[in-house]
């Protein structure tokens, strides 16, 4: 089993390096990634916003929306991430200062393109299909790159920063080189819809309703289903907020 490390304290590309980061045809993205080498768990569930962090005991939960837009769920996770690691935890029941926020989109962006990769490329030069495979491989949007560049004071080509203002899709669409076969941005959209919920959590959940530590819609709304089709018995509460309180008895 691959060991899982503690983030806090760590730079963005010191987390970098413990995630499996390496690129094929089908990139992972940090939905996959994070759970397997950190200490850090991620629910991809339906949210209203973006995404959250959350602590249940001391163990920190990333809580992502389902989005056919893999970038912008892998930038959310990234963010969160930022918080674990400076230790500036913004949770459902905390706020973080503006300071933070901007500390964590610095490490979002950090971890996801590395200022070395950035600075390694000719933004003079570069061709439209290599930009392509870049925004593939980092798994960011066209404006998370732009925004990117101009952080680093970086001036790309007019072709590129006209081909930055188009869509993530409409991009990859037009100029990226993809093998024959499976339709690959379709299936990594399919992948950042999934439903995700840790094994761990659902057990953990499962003997907490047993005990009569939760109610039984925790356990439904974790595993994605009616309480009616739940084996499982536990107590009902009169009305479930399906957040934060959906995990109640897991401290």
């Amino acid at each position: 089993m691959t060991p899982r490390h503690d983030i806090k304290g760590l730079s963005a590309s010191d987390v970098r390096l413990l995630l499996d980061r390496s690129c094929g045809d089908l990139p992972d993205d940090l939905a996959e990634q994070v759970p397997q080498h950190l200490q850090v768990d991620v629910i991809t569930v339906d949210l209203a916003g973006e995404g959250y962090l959350m602590t249940i005991g001391q163990h920190a939960v990333v809580v992502s929306a389902r989005t056919e837009s893999w970038f912008r769920q892998n930038f959310t996770i990234a963010h969160e991430l930022g918080h674990v690691a400076q230790d500036s935890l913004c949770t459902g029941h905390t706020n973080a200062s503006n300071g933070d926020e901007a500390g964590a989109n610095r490490f979002a962006a950090d971890l996801l393109m590395p200022e070395d990769e950035i600075r390694s490329i000719d933004w003079s030069a570069i061709t439209l299909s290599v930009l392509a495979k870049q925004i593939w491989e980092w798994g960011v949007s066209t404006e998370a790159l732009a925004t990117r560049l101009r952080s680093l004071g970086i001036s790309a080509r007019a072709e590129v920063t006209e081909a930055l203002s188009q869509s993530t899709r409409g991009l990859l669409r037009r100029h990226m080189e993809m093998p024959p076969g499976p339709d690959f941005i379709t299936i990594r959209s399919m992948r950042a819809t999934q439903r995700q919920f840790p094994a761990e959590l659902v057990s953990r959940l499962e003997t907490a309703v047993e005990s009569g530590l939760a109610p039984l819609e925790s356990l439904a709304f974790a595993q994605g289903i009616d309480v009616e089709k739940l084996e499982t018995q536990g107590p009902i509460t009169e009305d479930p907020d399906e957040d934060l309180s959906l995990l109640e008895g897991l401290d």
